[in-house]
């Protein structure tokens, strides 16, 4: 079985470029791909550290505003009541995240607190005075006790609180009491929004979760999952204060991009070992992998098309001397010509027409002597007419 030059060209070229298209695409895809999964995972923790950092910063905001009025109370000696009333409620108006402030006598009686609220009341079992009495206390995300039914809450959802509370005492270390102070949780759900608004206007699939240290609680995340345990690989990476992202496979057994960021306080304040999560579903995490990849396969299919269509034009360019010097043989063959014309093209080509040229030419050359040398043989050279040798052929031929 035989095949045209210009057919195992074209087919030489279709499979050499469909192998190298194939291969290159592979590879190609395979390290885009890798490279947008790590861009889109960086992106979440990205996002999940700087909440934490929001987060550290903020409440180290808010513990020297606290450290400040207790500075402030204590250089007046023995505290008044009224004045601290009205330094406490400066505060709040200052910064409204504190919801509740207040100052203990050294046993915990409430002595002024803004609004008069819990004036009277003792807190001498509450841990914002017992830690508080010890020394700077920052406590972790709680529920309202006291405070539930005392102040207004509008939304009608419950309240939590966060806690900093110091000793208030002098440069002679007397001790006058406690200031206790109670931030609202809400505005972490403030923070929250500020930091997912951008990613918000390209996805609104990405969630954030704020777990705590001690028991991993949801401290802020969708409503019906606050409050819940959350179990996940990447919360033992952020015990080792490590931030990162991984895929990973949620309790509600789906697959999502994870993202976290483990807060570990700012400047002079410790952090409370937050850890900041966040997430999206992997399928639309990855959709720009995905579009990618659909990218690459069809310019990868339309690579091949053209390096078919120049293999095409490519395969007749290279057999066309070929198949111009085979017509000439077959045209010599049959009479047509005398001799084979100087094929142009490619060298080698060239060469082999020059060559069968000369070739045929000797070849005409030699038939020429030898007819000559025949009729040489054949006849007189005197009288040039037919000797002995043509008679004997004329004879056998007539006899036959």
């Amino acid at each position: 079985m035989s095949f045209r030059l210009k057919t195992v060209l074209i087919m030489t070229f279709v499979i050499v470029s469909l192998l190298l298209t194939t291969s290159l695409s592979w590879v190609l895809n395979r390290k885009s791909a890798d490279t947008v999964r790590t861009e889109v995972g960086q992106s979440l923790m990205g996002m999940a550290n700087h909440m934490a950092d929001k987060l550290d910063n903020f409440m180290w905001s808010r513990s020297g505003e606290v450290d400040l009025l207790g500075n402030m109370v204590a250089s007046q000696g023995k505290p008044d009541p009224n004045q601290v009333r009205s330094m406490i409620y400066q505060l709040q108006t200052s910064f409204p995240s504190f919801s509740w402030v207040g100052f203990t006598d050294p046993q915990g009686k409430v002595l002024a607190a803004t609004g008069r609220i819990l004036e009277g009341k003792s807190l001498a079992e509450r841990p914002v005075y017992l830690e508080g009495i010890k020394g700077k206390f920052i406590g972790d995300v709680h529920d309202a006790v006291l405070l539930a039914s005392l102040l207004p809450n509008p939304t009608g959802e419950p309240l939590q609180f966060v806690d900093i509370s110091i000793p208030v005492k002098d440069q002679e270390g007397t001790l006058y009491g406690v200031l206790a102070a109670h931030m609202s949780w809400a505005w972490a759900d403030e923070v929250q929004k500020t930091v997912l608004e951008p990613e918000a206007a390209r996805s609104e699939s990405v969630e954030m979760f704020i777990v705590s240290k001690n028991d991993q609680t949801i401290l802020l995340g969708p409503r019906s999952m606050v409050g819940m345990p959350l179990q996940l690989p990447s919360l033992e990476t952020t015990k080792r204060a490590k931030d990162g992202w991984a895929v990973e496979t949620w309790p509600d057994g789906k697959s999502y991009l994870t993202g976290f960021a483990y807060g570990d306080g700012y400047l002079d304040y410790p952090g409370l070992g937050w850890t900041v999560v966040v997430r999206q579903p992997e399928p639309e995490a990855f959709s720009s992998v995905t579009s990618l990849l659909r990218f690459n396969l069809l310019a990868g299919g339309a690579a091949v098309l053209l390096f078919a269509l120049i293999g095409w034009v490519l395969a007749a360019r290279i057999s066309l001397p070929i198949r111009t010097l085979t017509r000439h043989a077959n045209q010599l063959k049959e009479g047509e010509i005398r001799e084979i014309p100087q094929t142009g093209g490619f060298q080698e080509i060239s060469t082999l027409s020059r060559s069968l040229r000369e070739m045929v030419e000797a070849v005409s050359k030699k038939e020429t002597e030898l007819g000559i040398m025949q009729n040489l043989a054949h006849s007189d050279q005197l009288t040039g007419l037919p000797n002995r040798i043509a008679l004997e052929s004329y004879l056998e031929k007539a006899i036959t």
